[in-house]
């Protein structure tokens, strides 16, 4: 029984051992990264994280599918100059840009001619883009102190409407319809637009203490959130209650990013005093849910539509999180290893997207947020409000299921092994002079593949299963036969 026990506690170390394994590598996958060979200033993703559009330094505008099947972008269109901002629609059928050129530039999925669809000039650097959902409209905001918005067909070759602020628009965001428009302008005014507007006015707008430096707008249209450059974030309604904000809250330090879910309930900021912080729609206790020190000046931050993932650039590194946050760790870090200076993840949180100084794209896989052992239901927040199912397998399922089948397999074989053990003893006198000598156990180990070829690399073939051929000697007294005297029969 002491070698069956040997090999029951070294086989279950290895599940130990493997199990550990999933866990710590498990939650994030890098599916790929790719050299774009200059800078990479901003990233976006499509809802669903099937198509991923980048914008570099070199004003280079690079498309890419996740399967990035080929090992190449899809396309890649070649600008005037460094792109400051990028888009894409929930399906990934349209792309905006707009960068120092002054330029905003619209491109289809297909790429079908070979160069933007169109592209508009405007008098001044484009420092944002914004695209709605179904990728009908598109927002801009330009140092030439305007705010535009077009139709995917700039009918005229004219933006439908435009308006002059006092300063320089820094930030732009726009409803998942494309209904309802905030801009961020030096002029230190938040502005808030409907898409009906005809260069009469604004819906409404307000001063803050200091410039808006980043806006974002809840995809229903209802919320809108900015951060400033004195570290406040103001998060107000649509309809501007009691014409001031809902509530402010100030960081220590300018506000770099900012982001909103799907229906306004979550707002996460980044700030230069290296914190990532988390609000809800309600201010809670009038302060945040909670905050986390990354140590570094936290650049860039994206909050999926469902409201259960964020991610955050800090340094070299980016950090996922759950909105459930409870203080002690996030769910994983990725070192890029140079700075990162854009992130973007899908709606589900499914996909995260990460751009960085060396000039690389990385596509990471969050294993977390795979609900089911094959298929994971990521949220379209267009107006169709089409549900899509990506393919998917859970690690920590292929785990358990693994676990299941050794421990069946253990059973059959401990089986086996304890009914040759038993020893019998028909009389007391034992003779032991013509006894067979005692075979010692012979050991073999065959590998067991886990079914998923990274986590046979990683294990050197799969996992390692140790099996005792164990012999057990019976002595007893034999009846007359054809046999020897006495005989030592192998355990069956």
């Amino acid at each position: 029984m002491r070698t069956a026990r040997r090999c029951v506690t070294i086989v279950l170390l290895q599940i130990v051992l493997f199990l550990f394994l999933v866990q710590s590598c498990g939650a994030q996958s890098l599916l790929w990264k790719y050299p774009t060979g200059t800078d990479v200033m901003a990233v976006s993703t499509s809802a669903d994280g099937s198509y991923i559009v980048s914008g570099n330094t070199d004003g280079s505008i690079d498309f890419f599918d996740t399967a990035f099947s080929h090992r190449t972008y899809l396309w890649r269109t070649v600008v005037r100059d460094q792109v400051r901002s990028v888009a894409v629609s929930d399906d990934g059928s349209f792309v905006a840009a707009g960068g120092n050129d002054g330029v905003v530039y619209f491109v289809d999925r297909q790429f079908a001619k070979r160069s933007p669809l169109w592209k508009f000039q405007t008098a001044g650097t484009v420092f944002s883009v914004a695209i709605s959902g179904n990728g009908s409209y598109i927002t801009a905001g330009s140092y030439d102190h305007r705010v535009y918005f077009m139709d995917n067909g700039l009918s005229g070759d004219a933006p439908l409407w435009s308006h002059q602020t006092g300063g320089n628009v820094r930030s732009v965001a726009i409803s998942g319809d494309g209904s309802f428009l905030a801009a961020g302008s030096e002029d230190q005014y938040l502005y808030f637009f409907e898409k009906s507007y005809r260069g009469n006015t604004f819906l409404w707008r307000f001063e803050m203490s200091a410039p808006p430096l980043t806006v974002a707008i809840s995809d229903d249209g209802n919320y809108v959130v900015t951060g400033c450059s004195d570290g406040y974030v103001y998060f107000a309604d649509r309809n501007f209650s009691r014409n001031s904000y809902l509530w402010r809250y100030q960081t220590d330090n300018r506000i770099s990013s900012i982001s909103i879910s799907h229906d306004g309930s979550y707002v996460v900021a980044g700030s230069l005093d290296g914190y990532l912080y988390l609000f809800d729609k309600g201010f809670s206790n009038n302060s945040y849910l909670w905050k986390y020190q990354t140590k570094k000046t936290v650049e860039a931050v994206a909050v999926s539509k469902n409201g259960v993932y964020l991610v955050c650039a800090a340094g070299t590194s980016a950090y996922l999180f759950d909105a459930s946050f409870s203080g002690q760790t996030y769910i994983w870090s990725y070192d890029a290893g140079t700075k990162v200076t854009s992130v973007s993840i899908s709606n589900s949180g499914q996909l995260v997207v990460v751009g960085d100084e060396g000039g690389f794209v990385h596509a990471l896989r969050n294993l977390e947020a795979s609900t089911h052992l094959f298929t994971t239901t990521e949220m379209n927040t267009s107006t169709s409000g089409t549900i899509t199912s990506t393919p998917f397998i859970n690690l920590y399922m292929v785990a358990i299921i693994l676990m299941i089948a050794v421990l069946v397999f253990l059973g059959i074989y401990l089986r086996k092994t304890g009914a040759g053990e038993h020893i019998e003893v028909r009389k007391p006198r034992l003779v032991f002079a013509s006894a067979r000598k005692e075979h010692l156990p012979l050991v073999s180990e065959r590998m067991m593949s886990t079914g998923i070829r990274v986590l046979d690399e990683l294990m050197m073939g799969g996992i390692s299963l140790l099996v005792f051929d164990c012999p057990v000697i019976s002595f007893m007294r034999p009846e007359r036969s054809s046999c020897s005297e006495f005989s030592t029969p192998r355990c069956r």
